[in-house]
């Protein structure tokens, strides 16, 4: 699974809230970088955005 499918099935299990307003410039991003990213990379950075996952109690 990659790209659009795995990001849509990790959506499913993590809900999306932070980074749904954020817009990257994927071109710059890969200018200053000098080397394109992985697609599945890029999606995930569009649903999710930066951030960071907590680890949610389940008691």
């Amino acid at each position: 699974m990659r790209g659009r499918d795995a990001v849509a099935a990790l959506a499913e299990l993590i809900p999306v809230a932070h980074g749904v307003d954020e817009r990257i410039d994927w071109s710059e991003v890969e200018a200053i970088w000098g080397t394109p990213f992985p697609s599945d990379y890029v999606r995930f950075m569009e649903v999710y955005g930066s951030g960071r996952s907590t680890r949610r109690s389940t008691s």
